[in-house]
């Protein structure tokens, strides 16, 4: 079999997991994700809850279900005392109508974290995404460049900042997509020693302020660190805080399970490097494991784009 043979990207991902919930939907099964044996985190199909392995750390756990999508954030706008639950049934009307006549710039951890695609595209739909403008600083990219050249090869650091890549990519797909019009090139030259010296969100708030002097528009400041977000406030940018806290475990809300598991496995192998996923028909031994890696010598940019997994091996008893 050759390295093309064994590289499934999310459509066949998909594949793997709705032919296992159609065939046991109507009796009770279960998913779990391992790492070197121990389990990660398992999915209940009876209540369609997410636990996880009895070893996990608390913030290891919410690491994973929130780059998966499944944190359900609390947000806050400037200016309001109120914050809401993205579930909460008025949310959407509300956030739109918020975002009404703003540029959406999401800030680094936004794009790290997927909110766009896994959160904000399920809930707001794709003519919301298509109608608005979705500006991201350069500096955000090159401050995603700059954590994958710091980091050692095929380390967690490096995986999330070439996982980042795809979520860029989402959004040049499925929004008015534009970088921030740049006027001080120096902003560029000056921002990698900035940024070591942690000053990288500070010059990525400056780059849209200057970007504002330059061009008529309202920017919505998009993000999930809270000192950005009060600094961001103070500075006047108007601001989406998204608030999230450690979770012991998470139930999927959405309608579509199988995309959400696929979420949770993707991100699961990107995390931790290599995986393995054991689908169970019943209690004592899985019906079907498959042996997945997140990052590989070789990888394109078109299988980060696709959110493809190198497929190491696959067993099924019956």
């Amino acid at each position: 079999m050759t390295l093309m043979d064994m590289i499934i990207d999310r459509k066949e991902i998909n594949a793997q997991l709705q032919n296992f919930v159609d065939k046991e939907m109507n009796r009770p099964h279960r998913l779990k994700v391992k790492k070197d044996n121990e389990v990660i985190w398992e999915y209940d199909g009876t209540t369609k809850t997410i636990l996880p392995g009895p070893s996990i750390q608390t913030e290891e756990f919410t690491e994973i279900i929130d780059l998966g999508g499944e944190t359900y954030p609390i947000t806050s706008f400037s200016g309001s005392k109120d914050s809401e639950g993205v579930l909460l049934s008025y949310w959407k009307q509300d956030f739109v109508e918020k975002a009404k006549d703003h540029i959406l710039i999401p800030d680094t951890n936004i794009i790290y974290k997927h909110y766009c695609s896994n959160i904000l595209f399920p809930l707001l739909g794709e003519q919301f995404f298509k109608d608005s403008k979705f500006w991201l600083p350069r500096l955000t990219i090159l401050e995603i460049e700059l954590r994958c050249n710091n980091a050692k090869p095929k380390s967690k650091d490096k995986r999330l900042a070439f996982y980042a890549t795809s979520e860029i990519n989402f959004l040049k797909t499925h929004s008015n997509f534009n970088l921030l019009p740049l006027g001080d090139t120096s902003l560029v030259t000056s921002f990698p020693r900035n940024a070591g010296e942690k000053f990288a969100d500070a010059w990525i708030r400056r780059e849209i302020h200057e970007a504002r002097q330059s061009y008529v528009w309202v920017p919505l400041f998009l993000t999930s660190d809270l000192m950005n977000a009060l600094a961001a406030e103070a500075e006047g940018l108007e601001c989406c805080y998204f608030a999230t806290s450690s979770r012991e475990s998470s139930k999927i809300m959405f309608q579509d399970v199988v995309l959400r598991l696929a979420n949770l496995v993707i991100a699961s192998a990107i995390i931790f490097g290599k995986i393995k996923l054991e689908m169970f028909l019943r209690e004592d031994k899985p019906f079907r494991q498959l042996t997945l890696e997140g990052i590989w010598t070789g990888k394109t940019t078109s299988e980060w784009y696709s959110d493809s997994l190198a497929l190491i091996t696959k067993e099924s008893t019956f």
